[in-house]
């Protein structure tokens, strides 16, 4: 755990260097949770809408005519790079778990990448989460003894 907080904090000198990052930092959790509903959006009309002809339509505009599932897919991402160099990296685990809800919603039709894809998510959360319980995620610079 130390190491890794001793590389988040090298990460978080290293990427508010550049200007643009520290003009996207305010706006960290709306990409992150935003991408989540544009991705949940997403699903749900595809869903629901793609069996009315003039559903299909309004589900072709809105996320092949503008790419909206790909601006959600990218703005998670953005959103988890920006949050996880931010004091809000408690928040990230969540994200996390909701990415992988995201990855499952409809709840048929299970495959094996997406199941691998959901663990990934569901791992890599649990992670960050026991991370963030840690002294480490408060004070990379504490010394502690085993």
């Amino acid at each position: 755990m130390k190491s890794f907080a001793v590389l988040l904090q090298q990460l978080t000198t290293w990427l508010t260097s550049f200007s643009w990052v520290n003009q996207l930092l305010p706006l960290r959790l709306l990409l992150l949770f935003g991408g989540l509903g544009l991705s949940l959006a997403d699903d749900v009309m595809y869903r629901f809408l793609f069996d009315y002809s003039s559903g299909y339509r309004v589900y072709d505009f809105l996320f092949n005519t503008i790419p909206l599932s790909s601006i959600g897919a990218l703005a998670f991402l953005a959103g988890a790079w920006l949050t996880l160099v931010s004091p809000d990296v408690k928040l990230l685990p969540i994200g996390l778990w909701g990415k992988a809800f995201v990855i499952l919603f409809p709840f048929s039709g299970w495959f094996l990448n997406s199941l691998l894809m959901a663990a990934m998510y569901v791992w890599l959360g649990y992670l960050l989460y026991r991370f963030t319980a840690s002294a480490e995620a408060t004070n990379p610079n504490q010394t502690t003894s085993m």
